[in-house]
């Protein structure tokens, strides 16, 4: 039986506050990281902090970046569509964490399972077809950014190039933004400064650029 919120959802109930709600997303309480980019961190927490720091981003960003947001897919605005992709980025670590043997963590194929995890969920709360298909895009896509950055702490631009010419007319956008905010969430900011810095650097320039 739908939840009262669920029921609801085809009006201007706020989407957020309901997959917040939904017990799948309550299940993170329980899953927790041990990384270099999480400190024992609760995944429902690291979700909600990339949230706060997405919507913080987003209203920094250019005009004609907050523009391009407003655009809609469906019913709802690519902004919608990206704080929706947010919450349920990391849905699927309830299922695939790993603790390994030295007490580290790790979420093998999350991202691909996630956006199937992720349109489950949202077919409850009436979403299109299309929704679901730009939703479940970015939450597959969101770890491909890894690649621009290598190990000894450099920018790979063919990595970049190749990750924009393959997403400019569709996500590139929500991928750098919802990346920006995941990277300002990471423990690499003492685990790993140089790291970190570099992140904020390439994610400040590019989004300045979008």
């Amino acid at each position: 039986m739908r939840s009262p919120s669920e029921k609801m959802l085809g009006g201007k109930v706020e989407i957020e506050q309901a997959l917040i709600d939904t017990p799948e997303f309550q299940q993170l309480k329980e899953v927790i990281e041990n990384t270099l980019w999480h400190n024992n961190e609760r995944v429902y927490d690291h979700a909600l902090f990339v949230l706060k720091n997405l919507k913080q981003i987003i209203e920094e960003v250019p005009e004609t970046v907050q523009v391009k947001l407003k655009e809609k897919t469906g019913e709802r605005s690519r902004q919608e569509l990206l704080s929706i992709a947010t919450i349920l980025h990391d849905i699927s670590k309830t299922e695939c964490i790993v603790t390994n043997e030295n007490g580290t963590t790790s979420c093998p194929d999350h991202e691909e399972t996630g956006a199937g995890k992720a349109v489950e969920i949202l077919k409850r709360f009436g979403l299109s077809e299309a929704e679901l298909d730009y939703i479940s895009e970015i939450i597959r896509s969101h770890a491909l950014t890894d690649a621009i950055f290598t190990p000894d702490n450099k920018i790979s631009e063919e990595a970049h190039k190749e990750l924009k010419n393959r997403f400019l007319n569709s996500i590139y956008i929500e991928l750098m933004l919802l990346t920006f905010a995941d990277a300002m969430s990471e423990y690499t900011v003492v685990s790993n400064p140089e790291e970190y810095a570099l992140k904020m650097d390439f994610y400040r320039r590019e989004v300045k650029s979008l």
